[in-house]
């Protein structure tokens, strides 16, 4: 178990900047429906996500409730630039359309099955995580308790339903406790419309008490500020999976609301969910190190020559020949990438023009060069 304070302000002029780079990788995005012929809640659809050189290893994203699959476009660009096939869904709102379990849970397994059965076709070597927001994290934990249970979700009990890892950001664990929230009704109310007031269904789908269920790695990540849904949640799962020896790591970020690590737009990521972005990848990456494809070789950023620099607005990029992948990214003191430079076979050398007066980075491998512009 590992615990770790974000404070919010101090560590994004740094952490932005020099931490975990996104590869800049290709991939292709397109509307999907991941549910089988004759599924009990009908069609449901998903957006999927395929790195043209993947690592093997897939996501399945889901969204917060009053939201849909749009919503997880950053988290779904940025780890599909990082090799991983992700597929975000749709699946019955408990909140705005009263879906009652199982059905919520359902769809993140058949998700998972969809990219199971698929595995061949884009490339996966079998390892599927899932990444949820608010309640989507929720019906993620919800879903890592209760494997196997085919007959009562009614799905393919050949394939498996497994989820290898998860990252959980400010979710809802404990059905009994900390139940303020700004949903449009009071939790309490949401619980018992959600199981059907049926008190033994609810214990035993509640997270925190059904953690030693639990087989996979997990991280917890909630804003201290939340208003929405109390950080105690994420703080009663933590301790409830480490009493039972479970392998969990939890970042709580102080001062942050709901909702707070991309844009309200979901276009981006915020200063302060830049290095909560960061600590997602990693995690990923440990947890799945032994499985994680690669498939790709980097040149290192000792190789690039960057001239003049300083300079007045204008600079060349050299590679020592055409031969690296990717792409090179110039990168503002905000954290935000104003340029990338696709990298070709063909060409060594890369102009750069009109960049406003101030300092960048250059950024490819995980590795950042300084670049002054003067006026």
């Amino acid at each position: 178990m590992s615990l770790k304070v974000i404070i919010y302000g101090v560590l994004v002029g740094i952490y932005g900047v020099v931490t975990a780079p996104i590869y800049g990788q290709s991939f292709n995005s397109r509307d999907t429906v991941f549910t089988p012929i004759g599924y009990p809640d009908g069609d449901l659809s998903g957006i999927l996500f395929t790195p043209i050189a993947g690592n093997g290893c897939a996501i399945v994203a889901v969204h917060g409730q009053g939201a849909d699959k749009t919503t997880m476009q950053v988290w779904c660009d940025t780890l599909a630039s990082h090799g991983y096939t992700v597929l975000s869904i749709d699946y019955p709102d408990p909140v705005n359309q009263q879906a009652r379990f199982p059905s919520p849970v359902r769809a993140v397994k058949t998700a998972v099955q969809f990219l199971r059965h698929a595995g061949a076709s884009l490339q996966l070597n079998g390892s599927i995580c899932a990444l949820g927001r608010s309640l989507g994290a929720a019906i993620v934990a919800e879903s890592m308790v209760d494997e196997r249970n085919f007959s009562l979700f009614g799905i393919d009990s050949i394939v498996s339903d497994h989820i290898d890892c998860a990252v959980m950001l400010y979710g809802l664990y404990d059905y009994s406790h900390f139940l303020k929230s700004t949903f449009p009704y009071p939790l309490s109310t949401f619980i018992q419309q959600y199981f059907q007031g049926n008190t033994n269904l609810q214990k035993r789908e509640t997270p925190v008490l059904a953690a030693s269920r639990i087989s996979a790695p997990i991280l917890l990540i909630h804003g201290m500020s939340d208003q929405v849904l109390q950080w105690e949640q994420s703080n009663s799962f933590r301790d409830s999976l480490a009493a039972n020896g479970k392998s969990v790591n939890y970042i709580p970020v102080a001062l942050a609301p709901h909702l707070f690590e991309t844009t309200s737009d979901n276009a981006r990521f915020t200063n302060i969910g830049l290095p909560i972005k960061d600590s997602v990848l990693q995690f990923l990456n440990r947890a799945l190190s032994k499985n994680i494809v690669t498939q790709k070789k980097f040149l290192s950023l000792s190789e690039i020559t960057i001239t003049p620099n300083p300079s007045y607005g204008s600079f060349s990029i050299t590679l020592p020949s055409p031969n690296g992948v990717g792409n090179i990214e110039i990168i503002d003191v905000l954290g935000r990438v104003v340029r990338i430079i696709p990298i070709t076979r063909t060409e060594p050398t890369y102009r750069i023009t009109d960049l406003s007066q101030g300092i960048y980075y250059c950024r490819y491998d995980n590795v950042f060069s300084k670049i002054m512009v003067l006026k």
